[in-house]
């Protein structure tokens, strides 16, 4: 699987990859890029190929209106794999760039999908820098051995938590049971426990805010890195995933590592940093 990562913020967006053939500049004078899970069946070279065959991106106003030309241009490509029985993960890609109108950056991650006998594209999130969303991570593949450095804990220890809160709670409504069995006020609070959900109570929601609240406080410290910083960055994280992966694995032979990094920006478009091809 792929390990893929872009961090932006107002300066522009880092992204960095372990795989060959994961990020593609989709166009020569805007500021425009993809990445893709290249482990996935999808044949994304040939589908870039066939894209830049058709002519260059004409300039748009939205960022959001590259994705629609995108999709345009891909809508009849005559695929022979089922779309649907791939995951998110292994059907994502990641737009990066700018629209002509805009000044920061957008990253939309979204997902190939097959409805009426055409190719679409389903947006799975949007972050748009903004004086308000100063910075975004975005990732393609699975990056939970790094879950505690991006988010503060891993979903299996959310999941430990929701299930230690659910037995404390069972436990409260034992003893409060107890305590008012063969009493006037049994029938009230059986009621009342019979009415009150502890997933509805917010346990979910506990988990999923503690989430952003991590990564909230990630990306206020990321507005302030410089591109040099961010490609530093996603460099060491995504070699930090691999390994990880690797030793958790019990894998043979050495582990892999960063195998792609580009630079997308307002003033320069994609620049690359690393790419096996071009000998960087």
């Amino acid at each position: 699987m792929t390990s893929f990562i872009a961090l932006a913020n107002s300066a522009g967006i880092a992204c960095s990859s372990d795989t060959d053939h994961t990020i593609f500049q989709l166009s020569k004078t805007e500021p425009l890029a993809i990445a893709v899970n290249s482990s996935s069946p999808i044949p994304w070279d040939d589908i870039v190929d066939s894209i830049k065959s058709n002519g260059s991106f004409a300039s748009k106003e939205n960022f959001t209106e590259y994705i629609k030309a995108f999709e345009s241009m891909i809508a009849d490509y005559k695929f022979k794999i089922d779309l649907k029985k791939l995951s998110d993960e292994e059907a994502a890609v990641v737009f990066m760039g700018y629209g002509n109108s805009d000044i920061f950056p957008t990253v939309c991650k979204a997902r190939l999908v097959f409805e009426n006998d055409c190719c679409k594209i389903a947006i799975l999130s949007t972050e748009q820098i903004t004086h308000d969303n100063q910075a975004s991570i975005t990732t393609i593949g699975n990056f939970e051995n790094l879950a505690t450095i991006l988010y503060g804990s891993t979903k299996e220890t959310d999941a430990f938590l929701i299930k230690k809160q659910e037995e404390a709670y069972n436990k409260f409504k034992k003893r409060v049971f107890e305590k008012f069995r063969d009493t006037e006020a049994e029938e009230s609070m059986t009621k009342r426990f019979n009415e009150f959900d502890i997933n509805d109570a917010g346990i979910q929601y506990m988990s999923e805010t503690r989430r952003q609240y991590m990564e909230d406080n990630i990306k206020i410290g990321l507005d302030s890195f410089s591109v040099e910083e961010l490609v530093y960055s996603v460099e060491k994280l995504v070699n930090a995933n691999v390994r990880l992966s690797h030793l958790l694995t019990n894998s043979q032979g050495l582990p892999g590592s960063t195998r792609e990094i580009a630079v997308v920006t307002r003033a320069e478009g994609l620049t690359w940093c690393l790419h096996s091809l071009y000998a960087l």
